[in-house]
């Protein structure tokens, strides 16, 4: 039941678009919720002391006055790089309020006018 916040200040975001089509989906693949399953660590809770599984979430603290969406147009798998060639839809408006901490009951939007760049 404890958790943690770890704050990282960013100039931009980072999403992967191999699987998604769209922006959103990007979006909505970076900030979904991801549970640490590895069994070679282990992790202990700092307040209760117990080995816990762990579940670690990405999400927008602040939203910029300027937001910077960079697109991950290369994979690697070790051995060779390939690049990712596809079209990548976009709103010509978007709300990043679903993608920050803020409580989602709220009535606060974050809309953004978005060029491509």
């Amino acid at each position: 039941g404890h958790w943690s916040d770890t704050f990282e200040p960013s100039i931009d975001l980072s999403l992967e678009i191999e699987n998604a089509s769209d922006l959103h989906t990007a979006l909505e693949s970076f900030t979904k919720l991801e549970k640490l399953e590895d069994p070679e660590m282990k992790f202990t809770c700092e307040h209760c002391k117990e080995q816990v599984s762990v579940e670690k979430q990405l999400m927008l603290d602040q939203v910029p006055s300027v937001a910077a969406f960079h697109l991950k147009r290369f994979k690697n798998d070790g051995s060779f790089v390939e690049k990712i060639d596809k079209y990548v839809k976009f709103p010509l408006e978007l709300d990043l309020q679903p993608y920050t901490i803020c409580d989602q009951n709220e009535e606060v939007h974050n809309l953004f006018s978005l060029c491509n760049n």
